[in-house]
């Protein structure tokens, strides 16, 4: 569906003056029409408005948005994103009351939606797909004993060598095969096999450890 307006009124359009930051400049020579926008596959709120083929509004709704109600037929909004304070001048209390409702109304849909898209993150990111590195070491020796000396070797150099690039997360995304393969690779019988192993991090960075098997 894209997006698609689901409320519209009419208004005279004001931004905060950049430089005084207190008086009031007319966007719009005169009442405009105003309206909220819903993009359904992002999950998104707007305010837009049109003078002719100008945008003059252009505000994402976020949860930490303010509408406040300064006269009875004036409101304002701050928009951090666009470094600017929106104003609407309303031709009755009526107009300006129930814009303010909608603006409550999608402020807190587009919060569900933030907690809702957090929330399906954290359910993707499962325990086996994230190994601290602190634990790294442990886990592995607990489900897979090791034969082979170097492969202790090789994991606890992995742990220094991430906390040497200071990772700022206390979790990073690892391939349970890629244990596995350590455990097919320490149980070898060859003495003469070289393990290369790639780390992906959440980060979209990539480590290249090497070990020999003598």
């Amino acid at each position: 569906m894209g997006e698609q307006p689901i409320f519209s009124t009419r208004a005279h359009v004001f931004q905060i003056d950049p430089n005084t930051k207190k008086n009031w400049v007319p966007t719009s020579k005169h009442a405009v029409t105003v309206s909220y926008f819903y993009d359904s596959t992002r999950n998104v709120y707007r305010i837009i408005s049109l003078d002719g083929s100008k945008a003059i509004i252009n505000s994402t709704i976020t949860p930490n948005m303010t509408f406040t109600k300064t006269s009875q037929k004036f409101g304002q909004w701050a928009d951090s994103r666009a470094n600017t304070v929106y104003g609407l001048g309303f031709s009755s209390e009526h107009h300006l009351s129930k814009f303010a409702e909608k603006f409550q109304e999608f402020k807190e849909a587009a919060r569900l939606a933030k907690e809702k898209s957090q929330e399906k993150m954290e359910l993707t990111s499962t325990p086996s797909q994230l190994v601290s590195e602190n634990s790294l070491l442990q886990w592995h020796q607990q489900y897979y004993p090791p034969q082979h000396p170097c492969l202790i070797n090789f994991l606890t150099s992995f742990q220094k060598v991430v906390r040497a690039r200071n990772q700022t997360t206390s979790s990073l995304s690892f391939n349970p095969n890629l244990l596995f393969a350590l455990t097919l690779f320490s149980t070898s019988s060859s003495r003469s096999s070289l393990l290369i192993l790639v780390v992906l991090l959440h980060v979209n960075k990539a480590i290249c450890f090497c070990c020999h098997f003598h």
